[in-house]
């Protein structure tokens, strides 16, 4: 409950102590209901009955302690919250009685409105899934990383339908591909603005399959074009998974070895900080990167305090795919952490590739460069709570320019991390997710979970997100709206703590918060949850819903 309740009966009572003294029985004065009004909630929010109330006695002082609430029709209150699970008018009475038995007694009208969804987690977003006929879906969306499709029901190739709405240019022709896995053979049609281009039949297994568009438009460089996949006609239920998709006017391609003569000479940036101390410097006649920790961090979670950025100087292409790779000597360098990044001071989160805990050996990432993630090159090697010694050597960056308007598709779901002295396990089910830790780490951000991005406009105060949450032990968990990819500005940040009963929890959001990709962030670390072991945290029916325009 909050606490300026109690501030305030407080100071209610402080002037009714000293309005007079003591009072006999016979003048005994009744309690008054001070606070009490009608309101208007949403469906399956969590409402605190106590927040703003008090009960006031001239003689006894503070009583709401011992206010009396009840619902009609009823519902059940538990140390003053309640949830309504259903649409419709509900009347609360709150009673409280003095130690001389007189009595106070009012009643307030609410009013619980149904929500309008604005997303859910269960379809990537900009994704749509449609049915027609007799057809239906078993299940439809994300799950474990892959997009996945199950239905029944459908007698002809446009009775199952997925579609995203891509903005393409004019007069040019694109060519489409995506990856699927069929579990059965048919039919699949590509429709564009609901116009047939393409249809083939599949077999069985996994296939990439194309088709070309092109968008004639004299007036306009470019427009929105819906684009369908269409399943039917197929020998048993579908049952897919789309593994990937994108658009692309190709040309030649070439693969670059930007690499071709590099040496690390002028070309590495030491950091230490949080009273670790070392030194960065090149051997083998500039072919090899040294970074000593001589004095580590004190703070067991700041890897970063003591590290060395690898700038190789390479500028980064929209759409392009990269391969880096580059060979690794430890000595005593558990732990560490080694990030690919898009620019020096990105944000973890932005990283093409994090390694963790590495040991001696060839590390290899490939990537492809997203329009909005532009910049240079970086690799930034950290051990600084640690004393130890790491070479960096055969460093090589191979670049595959990217066709004309290749557009890359990220089809997302749920995000976990966890630090690997605390092991963790995660699957991720159509808009729900469960983290089972072995143990929590005492820092907040060693054991997170994210949401795909999604995009907000307007006031970040017209939405509202929702879901239902349960762990086996009482685990604390921030839960914040972040811009995705950095932390502010930040639309939501809530501390709450699960019970082993699947909660309703509903946070409206705040702020700006306009024309930007957000993301939901758990965040499972911290002290307080570091003494449960083996602890499974379910959470489910994530959505940002409206917020209901009279609640404004």
């Amino acid at each position: 409950m909050t606490n300026k309740k109690y501030l305030f009966a407080l100071a209610c009572v402080c002037l009714t102590s000293c309005a007079g003294g003591g009072s006999s029985e016979a003048g005994n004065v009744a309690p008054k209901l001070v606070g009490i009004k009608d309101f208007q909630c949403l469906v399956n929010q969590r409402v605190d009955f106590y927040d703003g109330i008090a009960a006031l006695d001239k003689e006894d002082g503070d009583l709401t302690p011992i206010l009396d609430i009840s619902l009609s029709p009823s519902v059940e209150i538990v140390d003053g919250y309640a949830t309504f699970d259903k649409v419709g008018d509900y009347v609360a009475t709150y009673k409280v009685t003095d130690s001389k038995g007189r009595t106070a007694q009012k009643k307030a009208n609410i009013n619980v409105v149904e929500r309008e969804c604005y997303t859910d987690f269960a379809l990537p977003q900009g994704f749509k899934a449609e049915k027609k006929g007799q057809a239906a879906f078993d299940h439809v969306g994300m799950a474990d990383g892959h997009f996945l499709v199950q239905a029944h029901g459908h007698e002809v190739a446009e009775d199952v339908t997925i579609t995203r709405v891509f903005t393409l240019a004019t007069n040019v022709q694109y060519t489409f591909s995506y990856t699927i896995d069929f579990r059965c053979g048919g039919k699949v049609k590509a429709l564009a603005d609901g116009i047939a281009c393409s249809e083939q039949a599949v077999e069985p297994g996994q296939r990439v399959y194309s088709f070309k568009h092109i968008v004639l438009d004299e007036e306009k460089e470019s427009r929105d074009v819906a684009i369908s996949l269409a399943f039917g006609g197929i020998d048993g239920p579908i049952d897919l998974t789309i593994l990937g998709l994108k658009t692309e006017n190709p040309q030649d391609t070439t693969v670059t070895d930007l690499t071709e003569g590099f040496s690390f000479k002028d070309k590495l940036d030491p950091r230490f900080d949080r009273g670790s101390a070392g030194s960065v410097n090149v051997e083998d006649n500039n072919q090899t990167a040294v970074l000593r920790v001589t004095t580590p961090c004190p703070n067991e979670g700041d890897l970063w305090a003591g590290g060395m950025f690898v700038n190789p100087g390479f500028a980064l292409q929209a759409g392009s795919t990269y391969q880096v790779s580059f060979d690794l000597e430890m000595k005593e360098a558990l732990p560490c952490e080694i990030q690919v990044l898009p620019d020096k001071w990105a944000a973890k989160e932005q990283s093409y590739h994090v390694f963790y805990s590495v040991e001696t050996g060839h590390y290899q990432t490939e990537f492809v460069v997203p329009d909005d993630n532009l910049g240079n090159l970086w690799i930034y090697i950290m051990s600084g709570t640690s004393v130890n010694t790491i070479k960096m050597k055969n460093l090589k960056v191979l670049e595959t320019l990217a066709p004309i308007n290749r557009q890359f598709i990220a089809i997302e779901d749920y995000k976990e991390f966890h630090v690997d002295s605390h092991p963790a396990t995660f699957t991720s089910n159509y808009g729900s997710y469960k983290y089972v830790a072995e143990s929590f780490g005492s820092i907040d951000s060693e054991a997170v979970v994210t949401s795909p991005a999604f995009y907000l406009n307007g006031s970040g105060s017209n939405y509202v997100l929702s879901f239902l949450a349960r762990a086996d032990q009482p685990v604390e968990v921030v839960v914040a709206a972040p811009v995705a990819g950095g932390w502010e500005p930040t639309t939501l940040w809530a501390k709450i703590t699960l019970t082993p009963d699947f909660t309703p929890y509903s946070f409206p959001m705040h702020g700006p918060g306009a024309d930007r990709d957000y993301v939901i962030v758990w965040q499972y670390g911290g002290v307080n949850n570091a003494s449960f072991q083996n602890v499974t945290i379910e959470v489910q029916n994530v959505a940002i819903d409206y917020r209901h325009p009279e609640l404004d």
